[in-house]
């Protein structure tokens, strides 16, 4: 999985902000695998799935999170949105330096694992 699919824009950030939601920071989308039906939900919506469907483990962020580097800052949340109720985001928080979020991204592109069709 390439280190773009985990690296969140500049745009984020400030529909972020500008949607008042809390952590600050930059997020990217996810799908919370309760079920199969998340896979099939995020299969459908190009939007999220251009860079390819990949499975991060909870596990694997919260690994992250125990470094010193994103003691805080790495953020999970679940927010549901119109016909998907799996969405969430992976939050890099406006305290990160640019250079933890590149290697926050590669970190995550370098853990997950491809989800074949």
């Amino acid at each position: 999985m390439a280190t773009e699919a985990f690296t969140p824009s500049k745009k984020a950030q400030n529909e972020r902000e500008a949607a008042g939601f809390e952590p600050k920071g930059a997020d990217i989308s996810i799908n919370w695998e309760d079920t199969p039906d998340a896979l099939m939900q995020i299969r459908r919506n190009k939007n999220n799935s251009g860079h390819g469907v990949a499975r991060v483990l909870l596990s694997d962020l919260e690994a992250v999170r125990k470094t010193s580097m994103f003691a805080t800052g790495l953020y999970w949340e679940r927010r549901q949105i119109p016909d998907n109720p799996y969405h969430g985001n992976i939050i890099y928080g406006v305290e990160l330096p640019k250079h933890a979020v590149k290697a926050g991204a590669a970190f995550l592109a370098a853990s997950a694992k491809i989800v074949s069709e």
